[in-house]
């Protein structure tokens, strides 16, 4: 259903995952919030099946210290020496751990009546169960929160991201703060999921949980609380045959971007994961890459999904392992994104009771 004004969604109860530009994710890169002055572009030609010419990532995000270590060293003080701060963080998931997560979608709409972006019920309660999909077994449940959610028209917001002959990505500009300041539950335990038109060929993106605190590695200091939750693109949320008529259907071809993964991937970056590729070849050990150690480092994101007969992908050939295209964290198209490794689950267990819990 579409109003003209924001609209609480009261009926029903539904229970059910990347911020990618055409195969890119898109965590933020540290940019002040008030401007719309950042420019965030980096030009993929020369990686085997990525976009052409120069599309907006987040890789130039920069990790000097690991937010959450900085966090495990205060708890660590905080025992008067009976635990290292390395013994704070797990590198196992702790199979006792049972989160349930509510999700509020926030959906902007084009124009009253059959305008782009209005979902469905059911689409909404099918990306929930994508959700609860890419999550198993990692002691996340997502629950749709319908009565938290709401329906706005708002031609302005509903192209986040413009479409201007040259290539430039505003996170924390104008647009972002206006819809966020209204509709915001500005809850950290909150799952907020803005869906929206992002333009470019953008997918998605989210702020860190350590963003909001002095742990931050954002020069800026820590952000208002307002901007916490996930930015997405309407079309990435999955269709439903059972329900053909209602909303807007358009998705992604099939084997790209419909199975509802962008938000898999865009809650990892919510409960303080990185990118696989974080810091390519060098990303290993300390503060470097993705701060885990079960996935094997990566010189560059990647596109597509491997092919019948194709060779694995190993971008590091002087690091042990094949490069984790199936992992949720990687750019790969939904299709060949199958998992979170044990450690993965773990850093999002602690940053989940250090940050949201």
């Amino acid at each position: 259903m579409t109003l003209s004004s924001t609209l609480v969604r009261r009926a029903g109860v539904v229970t059910v995952a990347l911020g990618l530009a055409m195969g890119a994710t898109a965590a933020p890169t540290l940019a002040k919030p008030a401007k719309d002055k950042t420019v965030d572009c980096i030009d993929y030609g020369s990686v085997a099946k990525a976009p052409k010419g120069a599309v907006p990532r987040d890789d130039q995000h920069v990790v000097k210290h690991d937010p959450l270590k900085i966090e495990a060293a205060k708890a660590a003080r905080a025992s008067n020496g009976k635990v290292s701060a390395a013994a704070v963080i797990p590198t196992e998931p702790d199979p006792a751990f049972d989160v349930e997560v509510p999700v509020r979608f926030h959906e902007i709409i084009k124009t009253q009546g059959n305008g782009g972006g209005d979902l469905s019920d059911a689409r909404l309660q099918a990306q929930v169960d994508a959700l609860n999909l890419g999550y198993g077994g990692t002691g996340f449940t997502f629950v749709y929160d319908k009565a938290g959610s709401t329906e706005t028209v708002q031609p302005e917001w509903f192209n986040l991201v413009s479409n201007g002959a040259e290539v430039s990505y505003f996170r924390g500009g104008g647009k972002e703060v206006a819809m966020k300041k209204t509709l915001s539950s500005q809850d950290s335990s909150v799952l907020d999921v803005y869906t929206a038109s992002l333009g470019q060929s953008l997918l998605g993106w989210a702020w860190f949980p350590s963003d909001f605190t002095d742990a931050t590695s954002s020069e800026y200091g820590p952000l208002h609380r307002y901007f916490d939750g996930v930015v997405i693109d309407f079309r990435t949320v999955p269709a439903v045959q059972e329900d053909p008529s209602a909303g807007d259907q358009r998705v992604y071809p099939e084997g790209t971007y419909e199975r509802g993964d962008t938000l898999t991937h865009e809650v990892g970056h919510w409960l303080e994961l990185y990118h696989t590729f974080q810091g390519g070849c060098a990303g290993v050990g300390g503060d470097k890459g993705d701060m885990i150690a079960d996935t094997p480092a990566e010189a560059s994101p990647n596109f597509l999904c491997p092919e019948p007969g194709d060779e694995p992908r190993d971008t590091c050939l002087d690091d042990p392992g094949f490069d984790p295209v199936n992992n949720y964290m990687d750019y790969s198209f939904d299709s060949c994104l199958t998992e979170f490794t044990p450690e993965q689950a773990a850093r999002m267990q602690f940053a989940w009771d250090t940050y949201r819990g």
